[in-house]
């Protein structure tokens, strides 16, 4: 279901970034990067995106609509609304980069946090799986400071300030092979990937949230990848990488090999960052992954609208 809505609130355009961008109450203003560090930066978290005012949440999705045009051409403003909610999540956090000098937003992630029994009939604390999902996206000529790790790290962190006493994992929609990489760096514990695990846990969790979240592989033989018809993703730079296969490692050779950077293709993936003690995994508990607070603002979002 979730499939054929993806397709078909997806169309036949590519909408011009300059005019997407005049949707922002907050135009860009013209960025030097060499000017500029990350200490101009500020983050700034809402907590249960969906408990805030519908005009509030409206504000917000036309800021951060205009950001997500410049990583998918082929995105409208329905498909957005998909994209960021969901029926069946536990809860929906958002969280702004927003850049000091203008007080513009030019980043964001949207962290749809699931509550997951494996297998669905077991409902113990040691069958229970807190899900992260997040949907990254920051301005083109804002990226080179490292935004995008940042973001994927600080939305983790917070996640695990509220769940880490629990089974903690975080399914993800991966666009290109550098973050997909980026999710091995932090635990050994990723399906599908180049490496045997050590149960058929995750492989398990992971189909069931494809199923849960109505997704289906390509083919059997690529477990993750999946076809949305017209989707076209900017700036894959696909000789970027293939140029350095050889060196690259097992994480960024198996998207490349699973993937081929072919457009419409989406790799889906999850990490598994924290098991505790009798998780029904049957994977050596503890917390692979301990994501710490950064050295940068982290602000309670102020309400436009009261």
């Amino acid at each position: 279901m979730a499939q054929t809505l993806l397709k078909t609130c997806l169309k036949p355009f590519t909408p011009s970034l300059l005019r997407s961008l005049s949707i922002s109450s907050n135009p860009i203003r013209p960025f030097s990067s060499s000017s500029t560090s990350s200490a101009d930066f500020t983050f700034e978290y809402i907590k249960n995106f969906d408990s805030i005012p519908k005009k509030e949440q409206e504000y917000l999705i036309y800021e951060t609509f205009p950001i997500s045009s410049s990583v998918i051409a082929d995105i409208n403003l329905e498909l957005f609304r998909q994209l960021v909610s969901s029926d069946v999540i536990f809860t929906n956090n958002l969280i702004l980069i927003r850049e000091k000098t203008f007080n513009t937003i030019i980043g964001f992630s949207f962290t749809k946090i699931y509550e997951i029994f494996l297998g669905g009939q077991d409902k113990s604390f040691e069958n229970k799986y807190m899900t992260t999902q997040y949907y990254n996206a920051v301005l083109p000529h804002f990226r080179g400071f490292g935004l995008g790790t940042v973001l994927t790290e600080v939305t983790e962190y917070l996640a695990q300030k509220d769940w880490g006493d629990c089974n903690q994992v975080s399914f993800n929609i991966t666009l290109n092979p550098m973050y997909y990489e980026l999710r091995s760096k932090y635990t050994p514990l990723i399906y599908p990937g180049p490496k045997e695990l050590p149960s058929k846990g995750p492989e398990k969790l992971f189909r069931q949230i494809m199923d849960l979240v109505g997704l289906s592989p390509v083919s059997q033989d690529k477990p993750g990848i999946i076809r949305l018809k017209n989707l076209h993703i900017i700036g894959q730079e696909k000789e970027k990488y293939t140029k350095r296969y050889n060196e690259s490692s097992d994480y960024m050779k198996y998207f490349i090999d699973q993937h081929l950077f072919e457009q419409g293709l989406i790799m889906c993936n999850l990490a598994v960052y924290n098991l505790v003690e009798g998780n029904t995994m049957g994977i050596a508990p503890g917390r692979y992954k301990n994501f710490i607070p950064l050295m940068h603002e982290i602000n309670e979002y102020k309400p436009k609208f009261i």
